[in-house]
């Protein structure tokens, strides 16, 4: 019993130090990317889209199929760009070169909770993942 308590303890403590350090704050030139990449995507302009995602980007959509950097830049050629509520409960983790966004949206009236790993790639921020879930109702 006290050997569980023990191991309780020491991951609690070690959660509270990585979150501490992992607080850094997100960096002045990843903010004005990030607008402009979602401003992209809300407007359907996959020139933009495709300047701040990474070659071999992926996205896992909703119904849990996934699609590429080029097939998201073709649905976005081919198609009006899909109605989503502005963000709520953004939060972001910065390690090193890389940040972890997580927010809420709605998307067709319904919330989806969207995580995305940029990267710093040539100097430049960019998207490598992204993960959309749809929120069911609280329990």
């Amino acid at each position: 019993m006290k050997l569980r308590m023990h191991a309780a303890v020491t991951v609690i403590a070690a959660m509270v130090f990585t979150s501490s350090l992992l607080a850094q704050s997100v960096p002045a030139d990843f903010e004005k990317v990030k607008n402009e990449r979602n401003a992209a995507m809300r407007s359907g302009n996959a020139k933009v889209y495709g300047r701040y995602t990474t070659d071999n980007f992926m996205v896992v959509m909703p119904d849990g199929s996934m699609q590429s950097k080029a097939d998201r830049m073709a649905i976005m050629a081919k198609s009006k760009p899909e109605e989503l509520g502005p963000p709520k409960d953004e939060k972001a983790i910065v390690v090193g070169d890389t940040i972890i966004v997580n927010w809420i949206s709605s998307i067709q009236g319904k919330d989806a909770r969207f995580t995305e790993v940029w990267v710093k790639q040539g100097g430049n921020w960019k998207v490598a993942a992204a993960h959309v879930s749809m929120m069911g109702a609280k329990r």
